[in-house]
């Protein structure tokens, strides 16, 4: 975000991470420990989000605090790009893992034999 005052970039953020997630306001404000009205002014840009309800809302979404802020700003084209490239390493990774794994069974199969010769 430009300025984390900007509250109205934030109260929108919000909006769009929790309707993503299909939770309803009252859901939300339920998992924050406040009433549904302080939760609408926070979602609709009239409070600003303190430090503790972004921290509780990370764990709600299960996302990194930066990404409760910005979510769906196209402004952060950079972010989405690291998110990507991130992705694309835990799926290289993952095969890796695969063929690391393969070949060990293999290397064991043929101890195996040689014991029993």
């Amino acid at each position: 975000m430009k300025n984390l005052s900007n509250t109205q970039e934030i109260a929108a953020s919000l909006q769009l991470i929790r309707e993503s997630h299909s939770y309803d306001r009252i859901t939300v404000a339920n998992m924050l420990g406040i009433n549904l009205k302080e939760y609408i002014k926070i979602e609709n840009g009239n409070r600003v989000l303190n430090l503790e309800h972004l921290c509780m809302l990370a764990n709600i979404y299960k996302v990194r605090k930066s990404v409760v802020l910005d979510y769906g700003n196209p402004n952060h084209q950079d972010t989405n790009e690291a998110i990507e490239a991130t992705l694309q390493e835990l799926e290289i990774s993952s095969k890796w893992l695969i063929e690391i794994q393969e070949k060990i069974t293999l290397l064991q199969m043929k101890h195996n034999k040689m014991k029993s010769a």
